[in-house]
């Protein structure tokens, strides 16, 4: 089975156990209790399938393929919507995994937490996403990016 296929369905997997986790993770401790809907679910397995397959954007691959089809998506918006400095930076964002060589800073434990970390509280800062929302989606986001980790046996 090729590695894309072993992340995709390792990060299904891990989906599940992260709602299950965020669900007694808020049984355990009041204070981080969601209520869950069916969209909050459906993004939680989509972030966390998501993130299982983000850390091989630094390498020619389908993920890589993925998010960068994405970026230019966004871009495409940006520019119609004549948001030219965001669409600059947005761009320039995009270009930071190709300077690095695959299985490096992308496969490691701190960009498996900082880059969840600061990608849904910075959607949060902006309210473009509500609090519960943003803490299911960076627990969520992070498990993806462990099981991927754990994947490669790293």
């Amino acid at each position: 089975m090729s590695k894309f296929k072993t992340h995709f369905i390792g990060g299904t997997i891990w989906s599940i156990s992260s709602l299950c986790l965020i669900f007694v993770a808020g049984v355990i401790f009041p204070v981080l209790a969601v209520d869950f809907d069916l969209y909050l679910v459906l993004a939680a397995i989509a972030c966390t399938m998501a993130f299982s397959l983000f850390a091989d954007i630094d390498t020619k691959s389908v993920p890589q393929f993925i998010f960068y089809s994405m970026v230019l998506m966004v871009d495409i918006v940006l520019i119609m919507a004549e948001k030219y400095q965001v669409a600059a930076v947005w761009g320039a964002l995009a270009l930071f995994p190709l300077f690095f060589k695959h299985r490096g800073v992308f496969h490691s434990l701190y960009f498996a937490i900082l880059i969840p970390v600061l990608l849904f509280s910075g959607l949060y800062f902006l309210d473009l996403i509500s609090r519960p929302m943003a803490i299911v989606l960076t627990i969520s986001g992070i498990i993806g990016y462990i099981a991927h980790l754990r994947f490669d046996n790293i």
